[in-house]
């Protein structure tokens, strides 16, 4: 059995910190069946060029929260405040891999941290790694430690792209996310952020006979309130 956890940063409001992921990941640290290593040529990401939450497999002995403040740090390079509101989603089975089930860990901050947390992971986290990545593909680094020797705020891993905060009240962005209800990889993220809507008190982000569609690009979709 497969085991992921993902990382929601959220506020009260249903401000929640969303991000696309590479296409292609260039670096990657150690995990506790492989060693911290560079791929020239890039290696495809599972849901690459889509929208996503921080995450990835948890480790042994790890809780659901522990894994998924984790996986947001080697992501991002941002870590979690330590006076979040947590509270977890526990494992939910995949209906397309019985191998596979997913957790989240949510982590509820003002929303002045959720916006530092975009801004300084968006222009002081990802664009280090974007710049190593490219010395990755060119030759000019050969070694995961030359990463961070180069680039000192690049994350742990070369997942992430960009970063956005989206609304959950939106009606526009609620009918954005529920398009992903039958979509994978996308459905996981459904999964989640239907849980923090409805436990937020905004409701499910489905209405039986809801049959609405958005044509917008993700990166269209942006609500802050």
């Amino acid at each position: 059995m497969r085991r992921f956890v993902y990382a929601v940063m959220h506020d009260v409001n249903g401000n929640v910190l969303i991000a696309r992921k590479n296409v292609r990941g260039y670096f990657f640290g150690p995990t506790h069946t492989k060693p911290a290593g560079v791929i020239k040529h890039g290696q495809p990401l599972n849901g690459g060029g889509m929208m996503a939450l921080p995450g990835g497999g948890l480790q042994p002995g790890e809780s659901i929260l522990t894994g998924a403040a984790r996986e947001f740090w080697e992501e991002t390079g941002t870590l979690i405040p330590n006076h979040a509101v947590t509270h977890v989603m526990d494992f939910v089975p995949d209906n397309n891999d019985p191998d596979d089930e997913y957790a989240a860990g949510f982590f509820q901050v003002s929303l002045a941290e959720l916006m530092t947390a975009e801004s300084r992971i968006e222009h002081f986290r990802l664009w280090p790694g974007f710049a190593a990545a490219q010395q990755v593909q060119v030759g000019a680094i050969t070694q995961y430690h030359q990463i961070h020797q180069r680039y000192a705020d690049a994350p742990i891993d070369n997942e992430l792209d960009h970063v956005i905060v989206w609304n959950l009240a939106d009606p526009h962005i609620r009918a954005h996310v529920a398009t992903w209800r039958n979509q994978p990889p996308l459905d996981w993220f459904f999964e989640i952020l239907d849980f923090l809507s409805f436990n937020l008190g905004l409701g499910p982000l489905v209405v039986v006979g809801d049959d609405r569609r958005v044509t917008a690009d993700d990166e269209d979709l942006v609500s802050v309130n």
